[in-house]
């Protein structure tokens, strides 16, 4: 995933670079992560490196 796709992975409806190209996504999975994360108190972080890795951290307060 691009650098410049981070800051809105967790729009509803962003699909980021691959769902553009492939037009497959619905940008919704991340968004309903995020909004479930809050309800149960779980920090996420993401960080990523094109053509290398995507790391999910997820801290449990």
């Amino acid at each position: 995933m691009s650098a410049s796709d981070l800051p809105r992975i967790f729009e509803a409806g962003f699909t980021g670079a691959n769902g553009r190209k492939y037009g497959a996504a619905t940008g919704m999975g991340l968004y309903i992560v995020k909004n479930m994360a809050q309800k149960l108190n779980i920090d996420l972080k993401v960080s990523s490196i094109l053509d290398q890795g995507t790391v999910v951290s997820l801290n449990f307060n």
